[in-house]
């Protein structure tokens, strides 16, 4: 999927289909909705995948730790 950006909107080509998404158009306070949104999404995703991590990776490194003393 290629996606070009600039100033005004984001062009989304995937499967020989080019869509246009104009953000500049839509009203200020659903401008900002959408950005309060998409951030937290991505925190949502950061604190569910570090969580995965830390469940993995930690009772390892915690016991490596234990063991060097």
């Amino acid at each position: 999927m290629n996606v070009e950006t600039n100033d005004f909107h984001t062009t989304i080509c995937g499967r020989g289909v080019c869509r246009m998404i104009e953000f500049a158009v839509l009203p200020t306070a659903l401008q900002a909705a959408l950005v309060v949104m998409l951030v937290l999404v991505e925190a949502i995703g950061l604190y569910v995948g570090y969580g995965l991590l830390e469940e993995r990776i930690a009772p390892s490194v915690l016991d490596a730790i234990a063991n060097s003393s």
